[in-house]
This record gives C-alpha cells, structure tokens and sequence, in this order.
C-alpha cells in the first residue's frame, strides 16, 4: 500500500489556511452568457479532452470502426473534442514492433492505410462535427521516419538521419522545411475541416516557428492548438492555448509513490501559476497500471480523476480509462483494448457534465484560479467561484476516513455522483471516506 495513503494526521494538528469566519455557499441561478474571451475560441472554454488511439480502439483498428461503434457513447459521455493519436504511415526502415512506430511520420498528407483510406476518414471527421464534437490531430513536428520521401529529396531539412534509428531528426534553421510542415498543417485544416493540433515536444523546437505557425493558420481562428509538454514560453506569448502538464503528471506519481503528500498539489498549483500567464494545462488521468498498488487501483484513479478535472485546466482522458483497462496498451503491436463493462463511464460523465454547466471550472480567460480551503497530508478541499457558479472539492489521499474542520456553510448544494443536497454547518467536521471525493456544485 502506498505510505502517503495510509499516513494520517491528527485532525487537530492539521493545518488550514481559512479564516474561522463562516461563508455561505448558496444556490444560485445561472446567469446570462457574457463572456469575451481574448484568445481561446469561445467553443473551446469548457471542453473535454478524450485521446483515441485508433489501431487499438476496436479490433478492426480503423476509422470506420470507431465512428461506428464509439462515437455516440462517447458523446453521451460528454467529450467535446477527440485528440486523434498520429494517424499518418508509419515508417517501415527500422520498424519496431508489428505495426510500427507513430512518432516516425512517412508522410504529412495521408492517413495509414491499415486504418483506412481519406475518405474514410474524412467520413469519420464528419460525423464527429454532426455529433457536436471537435477533432484534433496529434501532430509530429520534430521528426519524421528515416523512409520519409524528404530524406532523400531534402538532406538539408534533417540535423541527423541515423540508418540505425527509424526517426530523422528535423532542422528548424531551415526555412523551405518549416514552410513545408505548415503546407501540411494547412491540408488537414482546409480539405479534411480538423479543429485543431496537438504538438508533440513543442518546446525542442524554436518560438520562430510556432509563431510562424500562428501566421499561418491565422485564416482560421477557431482552431485549437495544444502542446503536448511544458512550453511555458510559447504558451505565455499566445503561440498555443494550452499545454498538457508533465509537472502534475509527475507529481502523482510522486504521490503514488508516498515521497508527496496532498499539499503538494497546493504547491505545485502556486509555482505553475508563478510561470504561466497565460493559456491553461490538460491534465491527463494516471492509468491503473501506473497505480501499482496491491488493491484499491480504480478508486485511486478516479479521485486523480476527479482532481485532473476541476483544479485547472481541462482534463484529458486516454483510450479505455472509462473502461477501466488495467494494463499498459502496447503502442507498436496490435494490442487491443477489451471492451467489456464500461464500468466507470457514468462516473466521467458526471464530471464532464460538470465542467459543461458549471463555469467555476471554465477554461483559460473564462476560468478562475482555485481557493485552498484546507490543505494537509492526506486531505486537500478548493473552491472554484466564477459568476454565482461554485465547486467546492474535498479529495482524501488516504486509506482511512477522515474527519476534518471545515469553518464553511454550504447551503444546499449538489453532490453530483448522487445527485442530492449536501449542506454543512460552520463548526462541523466533513467525512470524507478512504480513497474518497466530495464534488459539490451550486446548481
């Protein structure tokens, strides 16, 4: 069993940095849309992020398949917009495994066969838009498979081509080449109608060029654009929308691990809001097996769940989480995901209906920062205020239930697993059971 969860404070010794005044956390109406964002599309502002990875998502491993089988459960589910793992022909030189690697790009301006032809996935594009869904294509910028037509036709355009390796590395000084990487961004913005780009390691490579990429696109306002790492500098100057959190990742794994604690996370939130000023974080959700506990698995997921999807940010669920899979996908041999229960799908969708309604936890200029409530070893509670709407969380880190202070009425508000009232009086303890969650909503 994990140390962190099974190392409980005194609720007396445990420290709060609340005032001993009582507030009233009370119903109140939605009120009238009025929101301006400067940067982010409006469509954008409380989306959830669901990363499909097409060959292992059913055992035919193709477009066809998953528009057919997945796309209006997950609707129904609450995914606003659908991050498509590379979806291009993989190199074959130095292949690794049976299907090969999807970070080795054969080529910017098609689809791998073995998942289906363009039609078939501008077919699947179209029916995502007709469900009311966005799509995202993860995007390879940094280097393309050592078979690419480029490598032969343009040596220039690589630092390094390694006949070891099945990936050559890109030159970013060259200007023909990075002229070449937006034609192709271009293609699938224009003639397939993509959404957006989720760019893998954007921080190894230059601002000059997602700059350039932000002139490029600019006949296209709407799209979203992701990074798939930390660029704190390229998401400060409004080069991407958001960033997805290696820091936080990081940091669970820490927990896991017992070397953090709960307040940890109040840490980190404080230092990354010290770096970023603008833009905001997807958050992905620790898969079971990274959770290597003895037992106990799945409830440790869903309250980093619950944490990755209403502290800030917008959260980012991998293939099958709402399955829940248990074991690790193997990216480069056809290794499916065995659907069977869907046994946690109404869990997510009581939190992706949540971040729809409730704009406490709106994203980026639409958005709030979060208030500590109560921060100790094994418990953490926040708020998320924004226009009359409130969330207030209570997360328990550990194998025990805990009771602690909370000098806070709350009045009336909505438990959204149960949907039913919860009220708190100043003065009381709050229960929070092993492993357990409170998500509390105004309305």
């Amino acid at each position: 069993m994990l140390s962190i969860f099974s190392s409980c404070e005194s609720t007396s010794t445990q420290k709060t940095e609340t005032k001993n005044t009582a507030e009233v956390f009370r119903h109140t109406a939605p009120p009238s849309q009025g929101y301006k964002g400067a940067h982010l599309p409006l469509w954008a502002k409380n989306i959830n992020v669901y990363s499909v990875n097409i060959r292992q998502f059913t055992v035919e491993g193709t477009f066809k398949s998953f528009k057919n089988n997945h796309l209006d459960r997950l609707k129904k589910m609450g995914v606003d917009v659908i991050s498509l793992m590379p979806i291009f022909p993989f190199s074959e030189k130095n292949k690794q495994g049976s299907l090969g690697n999807p970070l080795a790009v054969n080529y910017y301006k098609a689809v791998n066969a073995e998942m289906g032809d363009i039609k078939e996935f501008k077919s699947m594009v179209d029916s995502i838009h007709r469900a009311g869904m966005k799509v995202i294509l993860d995007w390879v910028p940094n280097n393309t498979g050592t078979d690419n037509a480029w490598t032969k036709d343009h040596p220039d355009w690589y630092l390094q081509v390694n006949n070891n390796s099945d990936v050559a590395i890109l030159n970013y000084e060259n200007k023909a080449m990075r002229d070449k990487m937006i034609e192709s961004m271009l293609f699938w913005v224009e003639k397939m109608k993509i959404d957006g780009f989720r760019q893998y390691g954007s921080k190894n490579i230059t601002n000059k060029f997602w700059q350039e990429v932000k002139n490029g696109l600019k006949k296209y306002p709407k799209l979203l654009l992701l990074s798939d790492d930390e660029n704190v500098s390229c998401r400060n100057q409004e080069l991407i929308h958001a960033t997805n959190s290696s820091s936080f990742s990081n940091l669970l794994l820490q927990i896991m691990k017992g070397k953090k604690n709960a307040n940890d996370i109040a840490k980190w939130y404080k230092l990354d809001k010290s770096s970023y000023e603008k833009g905001f974080h997807t958050l992905s959700i620790p898969s079971m097996s990274d959770i290597k506990t003895e037992s106990n698995n799945n409830k440790i997921q869903k309250l980093f769940a619950v944490l990755a999807s209403t502290l800030t940010g917008t959260p980012l669920l991998s293939s099958g989480q709402e399955e829940p899979i248990t074991s690790t996908i193997d990216t480069f041999k056809k290794d499916n995901i065995d659907w069977n229960s869907f046994q946690d799908e109404t869990f997510y969708k009581s939190l992706f209906n949540l971040k729809h309604r409730n704009k406490g936890l709106w994203n980026g200029t639409y958005g709030v920062e979060t208030e500590f409530l109560y921060d100790a070893n094994d418990v953490l509670i926040y708020r998320k205020k924004n226009d009359g709407h409130y969330v207030i969380v209570a997360l328990n880190f550990s194998s025990k239930l805990q009771r602690v202070p909370f000098e806070h009425e709350i009045d009336n508000a909505i438990e959204i697993f149960y949907n039913r009232k919860y009220t708190h009086k100043p003065g009381k303890k709050l229960s929070i059971e092993p492993y357990g969650y409170l998500v509390l909503s105004s309305f």
